[in-house]
């Protein structure tokens, strides 16, 4: 049974007038990764994330993501966190 989770995303990227990230697009497309895939653990959706972000925008130079279980344990909020560096 899917659960509910909550994505938190801040992606820093090489920006210039002619490559830019449109957030409409971006938050769609991390909404398209989680209704296609099924992961057991939030560690490896993160992971996963990661590699497709920076699989489709070529420009991001860091993403640090939190993924939390809301409905886990309330009022207490549980999730995992995961940063990385990208090389250019």
């Amino acid at each position: 049974m899917p659960q509910s989770l909550v994505l938190n995303a801040k992606i820093s990227y090489h920006y210039h007038k002619k490559i830019y990230i449109d957030y409409v697009e971006l938050a769609d497309f991390l909404q398209e990764i989680f209704k296609k895939e099924e992961f057991g653990l939030l560690e490896d959706a993160l992971l996963s994330t990661a590699k497709a972000l920076k699989k489709k925008y070529k420009s991001i130079k860091k993403v640090s993501l939190h993924l939390i279980k809301p409905e886990i344990s309330p009022p207490a909020r549980f999730g995992v966190h995961y940063k990385r560096i990208f090389k250019l």
